[in-house]
């Protein structure tokens, strides 16, 4: 026993004390918790006041720094027999020794995503002014309940400004953290800067994409930087990120987390990464019987001698009128597939018709391509039964197993713009229409479940103000609630489609007309209007880039807010833990 704590087992233990479980007598149920036990390396007693001072600190530091939902929270500091004791929330999960494996290298979207998730964590540890010295992979756990990277072993803390030396007369003793391989220059010389810890992270990364352990790289002889791309396949983006966050001289890297993480930030907006397919569908093991956590996703790892994913390339936007131009050119048919193939609505029924059901409403959809506010009045009857509707392709035709886990990953991450594109891929996979783009009889024919378990995730990672729901809010709002033998008029739908695209910021005012953004300047972050994302799977073009105007995505608004209605209606959105192929 040591205080009210019986002690179960070690955990650990280094030069500075031992780690153990233990469970705590004084609750109900003898909830378990970490026992750390400390042994100052003090050989004069005299001191043991002004070290018992320094403890008390730390442990203030520690208790400031628990608040945050991906670091233990302390739950108890004292002194006992000359020892200094912390106590510690215990996380359920595994660190990432057991994920980064020697000789296996990671894809390079998991890569990033660990990067950013670490670096999210370590950005309010240093705003508040501390240092954690020791960044590696066993202090760095994965959470198993939500799968995020928890921060542990504060035990090496230092407030910047504080000494962390206990002085008596002339003597002086410090403490000095160093992992080799983690341990930037400066501080193997006792002088550790907040860069140190991104210097860390940016190790971490590498050991994830060489698959070789920090000691095992070589380093320049002249300018002592670590050489690590020759082991690896990696985009010149990421690699010039991780270089900056290693580089030997501390005052040219990024430093701190903030600066880090916001580089990082910029990349995951400009430059989407797609998720590469592995070799092999098990999970990799690490050759002793231990597997990987069954929440990293098996397409973000790959063998040593595996795939690498690379930057999505961006189609130039002639390349889009390049193909409109030639169609053209066919004549009266190429003309009438066009219009077909980009202008959907023109020869789509203007009635939305639920999946069978003799309590389902019908609402109404808005205008086609052409819409602009400039006529938000526009006759579009003269369209209607012109020609028959296209052919529908019915996912049930051709059931699809559906992989959530990137989607998850992007919007877990804060990568909206990644998480756009997964969107778009998975609504046309899950429609039987990948390669092309939605119609309105596509957006009808989504499975509930589909849908539900997609707006869930958008939902949960933007606390509601993302999502397919949060869309079919703003059009309600306008166009009142979908109940039964409601009837929206072609003219309150125009309206309301003008409106819409005002509230959600995909078109903007310009001398009283409203006008089309081009997709790269949507906001993608979570000061955005409510239903701002996702868009990217409305846009009626093939291969949409930054370029490429929003102007007729607002189109399927009216019927996929119809859908989500439908879909509340026909059963409760299944929960996360239960949707198909989706990590806990």
């Amino acid at each position: 026993m040591v205080g009210f704590y019986r002690i179960l087992q070690p955990l650990g233990s280094g030069g500075f004390g031992e780690t153990f479980l233990a469970e705590d007598t004084q609750f109900p149920g003898n909830p378990h918790c970490v026992v750390k036990k400390l042994k100052p390396q003090l050989d004069n007693p005299h001191i043991w006041p002004d070290a018992c001072r320094l403890f008390q600190r730390e442990a203030d530091i520690l208790s400031k720094l628990g608040t945050h939902d991906q670091i233990p929270r302390l739950l108890a500091h004292f002194e006992e027999a000359e020892h200094f004791f912390l106590v510690q929330e215990l996380i359920d999960g595994a660190d990432l020794s057991r994920e980064l494996i020697v000789g296996q290298q990671c894809s390079e979207y998991y890569a990033v995503t660990l990067l950013d998730s670490i670096l999210e964590v370590l950005e309010f540890v240093h705003q508040q002014g501390v240092i954690h010295r020791d960044i590696k992979p066993s202090n760095l756990i994965r959470r198993r309940h939500d799968g995020k990277i928890v921060l542990i072993d504060f035990g090496a803390v230092k407030a910047v400004g504080l000494q962390t030396t206990v002085a008596h007369g002339n003597t002086a003793q410090t403490i000095s953290i160093c992992t080799p391989g983690y341990t930037p220059n400066e501080q193997y010389s006792g002088q550790p800067k907040l860069s140190s810890d991104v210097f860390a992270v940016g190790m971490v990364g590498i050991q994830a994409l060489t698959g070789k352990l920090p000691s095992e790289l070589d380093k320049d002889s002249q300018s002592g930087e670590v050489l690590w791309t020759h082991h690896t396949t990696v985009s010149p983006h990421v690699a010039t990120i991780i270089n900056k966050m290693v580089l030997y001289d501390f005052r040219h890297r990024y430093q701190n987390a903030t600066e880090a993480r916001a580089a990082l930030q910029h990349l995951l907006a400009t430059q989407p990464i797609s998720v590469p397919t592995p070799s092999s569908p098990a999970v990799p093991s690490t050759g002793s019987g231990i597997n990987l956590p069954s929440n990293v996703p098996d397409a973000q790892l790959l063998s040593a001698k595996g795939q690498t994913s690379t930057m999505k390339p961006k189609l130039p936007i002639r390349t889009f009128f390049a193909a409109l131009f030639i169609g053209l050119l066919g004549g009266a048919a190429g003309a009438v597939y066009v219009t077909a193939r980009f202008f959907p609505t023109a020869f789509a029924p203007t009635v939305v018709t639920a999946p069978p059901d003799p309590s389902s409403t019908t609402v109404e959809g808005g205008p086609g391509e052409d819409f602009t506010a400039e006529s938000p009045g526009k006759n579009v009857e003269e369209a209607e039964g012109a020609v028959t509707t296209p052919e529908t392709i019915s996912a049930a035709n051709a059931p699809v197993v559906v992989d959530y886990t990137p989607l998850k990953e992007s919007l877990t991450a804060g990568q909206w713009k990644n998480a756009d594109q997964l969107t778009r891929d998975l609504l046309l996979s899950i429609t039987g229409r990948s390669g092309s783009t939605l119609r309105v009889e596509d957006v009808e024919q989504i499975p509930c479940q589909d849908l539900q378990t997609i707006n869930q995730y958008w939902e949960q990672a933007s606390q509601g103000r993302f999502g397919f729901t949060a869309q079919a809010k703003v059009w309600q709002t306008l166009v009142g609630k979908f109940t039964e033998n409601t009837n929206v008029k072609r003219n309150n739908s125009d309206s309301a489609l003008t409106e819409f695209v005002q509230r959600t910021r995909w078109f903007y005012l310009q001398f009283s007309v409203v006008r089309p953004y081009d997709y790269g300047q949507l906001v993608f972050a979570l000061n955005a209007p409510p239903g701002h994302l996702p868009v990217k799977a409305f846009l009626p073009v093939d291969t949409p880039n930054d370029s490429t105007t929003l102007k007729g995505a607002v189109v399927l608004i009216p019927t996929l807010a119809q859908r989500v209605s439908f879909c509340e209606k026909e059963a409760t959105p299944p929960s996360i833990s239960d949707a198909p192929n989706a990590s806990n």
